[in-house]
C-alpha cells in the first residue's frame, strides 16, 4: 500500500477530532525537539569553550613554571610541579614533557607513557598559543593541549582533561529540557483536547443525520442556531434533505426510464469474462450478467430485484464503506477490494470497479459494478511477500549470528584459559564446565540461525528422491504410534540438492507430523513429476519439478496461525531446549529457497495438515560427488611460531592471542585488513617474517582476510594462512585450500580446534625458517 494512498485514507476516513489530536501534538514534540536541540547546541557550546580554557590555563601554568626545572636538569622538581598540578585538578588525567627531540622528559603516568600517545603524530611548534585535540582512550574522552615551552626551545608540555563530567552534565540538562517539554506537550494536549471537542460535538450531530438519509430517512432537521460556519453547514445540510426529499417524486420517471435501457444493458455486458452488475440507488440489483452470477454461484434470475448486500455480501444492511455509496454521493468511479463470501461458504477476494449511472439530465440511478476475482493472484503476492519478509530477516540473522559467534568465541575461549588454572576437583572448575557446555548449546543456536539466514549453502549432488524419502521416514518415524504411507515410485526424476539438508527438512516435516497425530494415525508421504506451465500460484519459473507432499490426519493449524507458521521463533510447542527453538520451519522455508524451489502449508483445524514440497528437477542423471577435502596429516608442531591475527572484535582479538600464547606462540594482533598487509611487510623487511597468519573472512567497515591474503601473496607466494570465520558454511571456509589458504578455523572454536588448525596449516611441510 503507497503512502499517498495511506495519507489519502488518513484525510478522508480519520475523524476531524482525532486529525487536530494528531496535528496539535506532532506539533508541539517538534517544537520540543527542536529547542531541545538547540538549547543542547548552545550549552555544548558553552561547556566545550570552558573545558578548553581550564585545560589551557593549566598548561600554562606548567609551561612557564616548567622552563627552570628542564634548563637547570631539576627532574625532582619537574616532576613535583607536574604532580602537584595533576593533584590539584581533579579533572587532569595526565601531564607529561616531550624534548625537541621528542624524548620524554617527564611524565605522571604510573607505568610509562602509553605506547598508543607517542604513536600519535607530534604537535610541535614555537607559538605561544595552545593547540588542542581529542583523544578516546580506555579511561573515556581526552582533550588533550599542547603548548610549547619557551617558544619550543627547550620542549613542549602535553596536558590531558577528561571531558567525562561535561558530557555528563550536557546529558543531565539534556534529560532536564525532555522533562519540561513532555510536560509543556501534555498541557498543549490537554487544551487542544478541550478546543476540540466544541468544534467535534456538532459535526457528530451532521455525521449521524447523514447516516440517516443513507438509510432513507428524510424527514427530519438537524437542531443549530450557530452563525458560526458549523451553523451554516448544518442549514445546508436541512436544505439539501429537503432537496432529496422533493427528489422522491420523481423516483418513477427514473425507474421507468431505467427499464427501457435494460435491455440494452444486458446485451452488452452478458458476455464479458467480468461480473457485471447493475444496481439501482436503493441497492436492488436490476440485473447481472452471467458471468457475475458463476463468481457468486447464484442463478441470475433469483437475485433480480434482491438487495445487493444480502446476495453478495450477506448482510442485512449496506455494506459499510460501500463503494457504491460512494460512486453515487461524489458522481465518480470507485474501486475497492472486499472478502466475499458464496452460498456454500467458500470465501473469495474480488476487486470491484463502481460507476454511477445517470440519466440524460444528470440525476444519479444507480451504479454499476464490475466485479474481477483476484483470489488468486493474492495468494501469490501474499506467498512473494512471505518470502521477502523472510530473506529481509534472514540478513538480520546472519549479521546477528556472526557477531553472536564473535562474543562466543571470546567467552569461551577464556572459560578454557580458566580450566587451565583451576584444579579439576575444584568447584569453580565444575561451574566453567557447565558454562562451556551452555556454549556449546549457544553454538548449536548459531548454526541454526546461519543455516536460516544463508540457506546452509547446500553442497549439491545428483540423489534418488525415492530412497531419500524412504531413509528419512525409517528415522523420524521408527517405533511411532502412527503408521505411515509412501508412494513414491521408481521413475521420479532425479534433484540435484544437498542431501543433509533436504534430510533435515523431509525429517523435521514427518516429526511435526507425528506430533500433530493422534495413535493409529496415518501419515502420507507421496512424490511425483510435475511441470509447472504458467502457474500464477505457484511463485516458481517455468520447468520440471520434483512434488514431495506430506500429509497428516492430525489436528490441523488454525487458520490465523497459518500465515505465521514460517515466521522466526514462531512455533506452538513449548519453547526451550527440548522442545525445541521455534527455527524448525523457518530454517525449513530458507533451505527449500536456497534450492531454487518453493514449500507451501494447507490445513483445517481438526482436518489434518498438508505440506507441499517444490524442488527442481536435476539437469543431469548421473552422479556429480562434491569435492571433499583430504583428511589432515598429523604434525609434530609443537609451536613457537610468530603469527599475525587478523580480528576486528578486540575482546576476541585478545582472547585468541592468549590462547596462542599458552600454545607458546608469540602473537601479533591487526584490527584491519591494511593494518595485516603492512605488518607483514614490515615483518619481511626486518627479516623477522611470520611462520602463519589468522585473517579473520569478515571485516566490519573493511577489508577481510581473503582479500588481504591475495595483497600479501603479491609480496610473499610462500605465506602460510588459516581462515577464520563465524560461517561455518561459507564457501570460502568450506573450500579453503581452492582459495589459498592452509586450513580453516570456525568460530567459536576451542584451545584444542585451534591447536589443530595451527597443526594442520603445518602439515603439508615445514614452518618457515627463522
Amino acid at each position: 500500500m503507497s503512502k499517498p494512498f495511506l495519507i489519502r485514507k488518513f484525510l478522508r476516513d480519520v475523524p476531524i477530532r482525532w486529525k487536530l489530536y494528531i496535528v496539535i501534538s506532532t506539533l508541539l514534540i517538534l517544537m520540543g525537539i527542536t529547542i531541545i536541540f538547540m538549547v543542547e547546541l548552545k550549552v555544548t557550546s558553552y561547556f566545550q569553550r570552558e573545558h578548553y580554557e581550564d585545560t589551557e590555563s593549566i598548561a600554562r601554568m606548567v609551561a612557564a613554571n616548567a622552563a627552570k626545572p628542564i634548563l637547570t636538569n631539576d627532574l625532582m622538581s619537574l616532576h613535583r610541579l607536574i604532580t602537584d598540578a595533576l593533584r590539584i585538578e581533579t579533572e587532569l588525567k595526565y601531564i607529561y614533557i616531550l624534548a625537541p627531540s621528542q624524548k620524554v622528559i617527564a611524565h605522571t603516568f604510573a607505568k610509562g607513557v602509553p605506547a598508543a600517545l607517542l604513536e600519535l603524530p607530534a604537535m610541535t611548534g614555537q607559538s605561544e598559543q595552545a593547540t588542542h585535540r581529542e583523544l578516546s582512550t580506555d579511561e573515556g574522552l581526552i582533550h588533550e593541549a599542547v603548548l610549547p615551552i619557551l617558544q619550543g626551545e627547550v620542549g613542549h608540555v602535553y596536558i590531558g582533561m577528561s571531558k567525562e563530567n561535561m558530557i555528563r552534565s550536557v546529558a543531565e540538562m539534556k534529560l532536564d529540557l525532555i522533562a519540561i517539554t513532555a510536560l509543556l506537550c501534555l498541557i498543549g494536549i490537554t487544551v487542544s483536547l478541550l478546543f476540540n471537542r466544541l468544534i467535534t460535538k456538532p459535526i457528530s450531530s451532521l455525521v449521524s443525520a447523514t447516516k440517516r438519509i443513507g438509510k432513507g430517512e428524510l424527514d427530519f432537521e438537524v437542531a443549530g442556531e450557530r452563525n458560526d460556519e458549523i451553523g451554516t453547514l448544518t442549514r445546508a445540510f436541512n436544505e439539501m434533505a429537503q432537496s432529496l426529499q422533493i427528489n422522491l417524486v420523481k423516483r418513477e420517471q427514473t425507474e421507468k426510464a431505467l427499464k427501457e435501457s435494460k435491455d440494452l444493458y444486458h446485451a452488452l455486458i452478458e458476455n464479458i469474462a467480468l461480473g457485471i452488475t447493475y444496481i439501482d440507488k436503493d441497492f436492488n440489483i436490476v440485473i447481472a450478467n452471467s458471468a457475475q452470477a458463476k463468481l457468486f454461484g447464484v442463478d441470475s434470475a433469483e437475485i433480480a430485484r434482491k438487495k445487493c448486500y444480502r446476495e453478495f455480501a450477506k448482510k442485512d444492511e449496506i455494506c459499510r464503506g460501500c463503494p457504491g455509496v460512494t460512486a453515487m454521493r461524489e458522481d465518480r468511479a470507485v474501486t475497492k477490494q472486499t472478502e466475499r463470501t458464496r452460498d456454500d461458504g467458500t470465501k473469495f477476494t474480488v476487486n470491484t470497479r463502481t460507476f454511477p449511472v445517470k440519466n440524460n439530465s444528470g440525476a444519479i440511478l444507480g451504479f454499476t459494478e464490475v466485479v474481477e476475482d483476484i483470489t488468486e493472484q493474492l495468494l501469490l503476492h501474499e506467498e512473494l511477500q512471505k518470502i521477502e519478509h523472510i530473506e529481509s530477516i534472514g540478513h538480520l540473522a546472519a549479521g546477528l549470528a556472526h557477531d553472536f559467534n564473535n562474543l562466543l568465541a571470546a567467552v569461551l575461549g577464556n572459560i578454557e584459559l580458566a580450566q587451565l588454572t583451576i584444579p579439576p576437583e575444584e568447584p569453580a572448575f565444575q561451574r566453567l564446565n557447565s558454562a562451556e557446555e551452555a556454549c556449546d548449546q549457544a553454538r548449536s543456536l548459531a548454526n541454526q540461525l546461519l543455516t536460516f539466514s544463508k540457506g546452509g549453502n547446500p553442497q549439491r549432488t545428483t540423489t534418488f528422491i525415492p530412497q531419500l524419502l524412504e531413509d528419512s521416514c525409517h528415522f523420524a518415524l521408527s517405533g511411532a504410534n502412527v503408521k505411515w504411507v509412501m508412494d513414491a515410485p521408481a521413475n521420479i526424476w532425479p534433484a540435484y540438492l544437498d542431501k543433509r539438508q533436504i534430510e533435515q527438512v523431509i525429517q523435521s516435516l514427518l516429526i511435526n507430523a507425528k506430533e500433530a497425530s493422534t495413535a493409529g494415525s496415518k501419515i502420507f508421504v507421496v512424490a511425483e513429476n510435475i511441470e509447472i506451465k504458467g502457474e500464477p500460484s505457484i511463485p516458481l519459473n517455468d520447468g520440471k519439478y520434483i512434488k514431495i507432499s506430506i500429509e497428516d490426519e492430525g489436528r490441523g493449524i488454525k487458520k490465523e496461525l497459518l500465515p505465521k507458521i514460517f515466521d522466526p521463533y514462531f512455533t506452538t510447542k513449548k519453547m526451550g531446549a527440548i522442545k525445541g527453538v521455534g527455527l524448525g520451519l523457518t530454517i525449513c522455508h530458507s533451505i527449500i529457497k536456497k534450492h531454487a524451489g518453493h514449500i507451501s502449508v494447507k490445513s483445517l483445524e481438526g482436518s489434518g495438515t498438508n505440506v507441499t514440497i517444490y524442488l527442481p528437477k536435476s539437469a543431469t542423471d548421473g552422479n556429480i560427488t562434491a569435492y571433499a577435502p583430504p583428511p589432515p596429516k598429523q604434525s609434530s608442531a609443537t609451536g613457537n611460531y610468530r603469527i599475525l591475527l587478523l580480528e576486528d572484535d578486540r575482546k576476541l582479538a585478545k582472547t585468541t592471542s592468549k590462547m596462542l600464547a599458552h600454545l607458546r606462540h608469540e602473537a601479533e594482533i591487526s584490527t584491519t585488513g591494511e593494518e595485516a598487509i603492512a605488518s607483514h611487510l614490515q615483518a619481511i623487511n626486518e627479516g623477522r617474517p611470520y611462520d602463519l597468519l589468522i585473517l579473520d573472512l569478515t571485516i566490519r567497515g573493511g577489508m577481510g582476510g581473503n582479500e588481504a591474503l591475495q595483497r600479501i601473496r603479491k609480496n610473499d607466494q610462500e605465506v602460510r594462512a588459516i581462515v577464520s570465520s563465524g560461517y561455518s558454511d561459507d564457501p570460502i571456509v568450506v573450500n579453503f585450500r581452492d582459495h589459498g589458504f592452509a586450513g580453516a578455523l570456525v568460530k567459536p572454536f576451542t584451545l584444542a580446534n585451534l591447536q589443530s588448525a595451527i597443526q594442520r596449516a603445518f602439515s603439508d611441510g615445514e614452518s618457515r625458517p627463522s
